[in-house]
Parts: C-alpha cells; structure tokens; sequence
C-alpha cells in the first residue's frame, strides 16, 4: 500500500511540471512608429532622416531616393537650379561616422555628397562624394610593446563639387579641373572640353 502511495505522489509531484504552460501575450499587435526627423525642404521636396534611412521626397509620396547611413547626417540641403533650360535640383549633405578605438586606431572621417535629380523623370543625374578622414594611430616602437607614439594623419578621397549660376557642374581635384554642362536633349551632364 505504501508502494502505490508513494507512486500516485510522485506521478502528481511530475505531472505539475509537463502540465500545459499559460501562453505569453502577444507584443505583434502593437505597432511600432518610427521616429523621423524632416531635415531639409524646399517647396514639395523634402528630406527626411530615422532609422538609419535618408529618404528624400519630391512630392509627398513620390520617393525618389532611400539611403542606408553609417553615421550621423548633417547639414542636409536642397537646392533646386536651372541648367540647359531643365529644372533639377540638388540634395546634399554630410555624413559622420567613427571606426575603431582610440587605444589602437581610431579613423574620424566627414563624407559630402550631393546628388543631382531631375523631378519631372525623377532620374539621378550626378553623384559626388568626398570624404576627409583624420585617423589617429598608436605605433609601438619596441618589440614588447611598452614604448609608443600617436601618429596623426590626413586622407583626402573624392573631389569638390560646385554648381555655378548658369547651372554648370565645377568638379575640382588637387590637380584637375572638370566642368559639366546639362544637355537636355540627351537629359544628361556632359563634359565640356
């Protein structure tokens, strides 16, 4: 009799913990809003920032372009301009970001880029980006690694972009110099020679 008693007690005491689980509330209902932040406007187009995106808006549903960011954005503008008899406009801006760890290397680098639309076929016409990188190096100077020195450099990548009065594209380097002119026929910057 003690047997059975002693089994019925350990089949209750095992079944408590193979018994049905109350189910966890389900979170999906709820939805998530995305913070976004309106950098730049200029008439119906705009530009916007959140989540790791740059989207830039030509009118209030039309996206014409969506960016993934590795940094921090700043200095977004929108500049809408007259080149060839064409309206295009111009959205620029500059990107920060960190890599690294000041212990070892740390490179800071500052990217501008400006890309040129047209809003009536919504197409990218021109692509310029420069970056300036300021890396910050530790150099050992012996074997055992005890003795170092911080070596500070510079890195120039890319070249500056001007967009004159008559709506020519300036793309000037150390050592060059390139203008483009806006053909409307072709809807596209040539080089002018």
């Amino acid at each position: 009799m003690k047997k059975y008693l002693l089994l019925l007690c350990a089949i209750a005491a095992c079944s408590g913990s193979f018994a049905q689980k109350s189910k966890k509330k389900s979170t999906k209902g709820k939805a998530k809003t995305t913070a976004t932040k309106t950098l730049a406007t200029s008439g119906d187009m705009k530009a916007e920032a959140g989540n790791g995106f740059l989207v830039f808006y030509l009118t209030k549903t039309d996206t014409v372009h969506a960016r993934t960011l590795g940094g921090t954005v700043s200095d977004v503008k929108i500049t809408p301009f007259t080149s060839g008899g064409a309206k295009l406009c111009s959205l620029s801006w500059t990107e920060k970001k960190k890599v690294g760890e000041l212990k070892t290397k740390l490179e800071e680098s500052t990217s501008v880029r400006t890309e040129i639309y047209d809003p009536a076929t919504k197409a990218n016409l021109f692509t310029n980006t420069k970056t300036d990188t300021d890396i910050t190096e530790v150099v050992f100077l012996d074997k055992v690694k005890v003795v170092s020195e911080t070596q500070y450099k510079k890195r120039h990548e890319g070249m500056d972009l001007t967009i004159t009065p008559a709506g020519d594209l300036i793309v000037k380097g150390k050592s060059s110099e390139t203008k483009y002119v806006y053909n409307a026929d072709q809807k596209k910057f040539l080089n002018k020679k």
